[in-house]
């Protein structure tokens, strides 16, 4: 699916939503330094796997993990989109291939054949 899709946009939207019209989600804050989760101030967040080793470390409250709320037009759930990318390590032995394959999974038919 590309970012481009009907699908992903309404999925944009939502979240969007989730956070801006209905005040529901607590806003990003690229300024902040700490979690707003881990440091109390929201009861639910969305966030990444990498996560969960600190997580291990709260004592003041209990905590659980749980999937993301389906989607209230389509019944799915969504997921988060990392801005992370495909990258190949410059001192690569291989440059030729590693960039085949970061050009592959850039382009529509490598994000068409990617494992939903």
């Amino acid at each position: 699916m590309t970012l481009d899709n009907e699908a992903t946009v309404s999925a944009y939207k939502w979240a969007w939503d989730l956070i801006y019209t209905h005040k529901v989600s607590a806003a990003p804050n690229p300024s902040e330094q700490v979690n707003p989760f881990l440091a109390g101030q929201t009861a639910m967040c969305f966030d990444g796997i990498w996560w969960i080793a600190d997580l291990t470390n709260i004592t003041e409250f209990e905590w659980d993990i749980m999937e993301f709320p389906k989607h209230p037009q389509t019944g799915k759930r969504t997921t988060t989109l990392e801005s992370d990318g495909w990258w190949a390590f410059k001192a690569t032995k291989n440059p030729d291939l590693a960039w085949s394959l970061a050009s592959f999974l850039g382009s529509k038919d490598g994000e068409a054949n990617l494992p939903s």
